[in-house]
């Protein structure tokens, strides 16, 4: 599921990155999301949950992601070049156009934890997805 490659985190992303500290805070991050997604089994699709620019899924998935969504048009378009999205959509993440328990993984590196009130407005948009999910939030309040 997770890449497991040599090259580590940091090297991947200063590939992208040219901050020094986007380029440390991205790969702490991803090396700890790795981590805990390796210790989670699930099956049915993934979908990236305000997906962006796709860079971040890019680096830590060994597989095409079934569905990323943004709201965002111009994201999307940057998340089709990297090619690692079987489809992507255009849609407002608190309205979500999906069937019940469609999906496996919800992965959402970023946009979950802009939403006001965070915690309990994430749990009651995702009950409906799956009945088994976690939600690890980073954040700076």
């Amino acid at each position: 599921m997770l890449k497991k490659e040599k090259m580590t985190f940091l090297t991947r992303f200063l590939k992208i990155y040219s901050h020094p500290a986007i380029v440390l805070w991205r790969s702490v991050e991803a090396k700890n999301l790795s981590e805990a997604l390796n210790k989670i089994s699930f099956d049915g699709p993934i979908l990236d949950l305000g997906c962006g620019e796709g860079k971040v899924s890019s680096i830590i998935f060994d597989r095409t992601i079934d569905i990323g969504l943004d709201i965002d048009v111009i994201q999307v378009r940057k998340a089709k070049l990297t090619k690692s999205f079987k489809h992507l959509v255009i849609a407002d993440s608190r309205l979500l156009p999906f069937v019940d328990e469609y999906f496996g993984l919800v992965f959402s590196n970023v946009c979950v934890r802009t939403y006001t009130q965070c915690r309990e407005r994430s749990k009651r948009d995702f009950e409906s997805i799956k009945k088994r999910w976690i939600f690890r939030f980073y954040g700076t309040k």
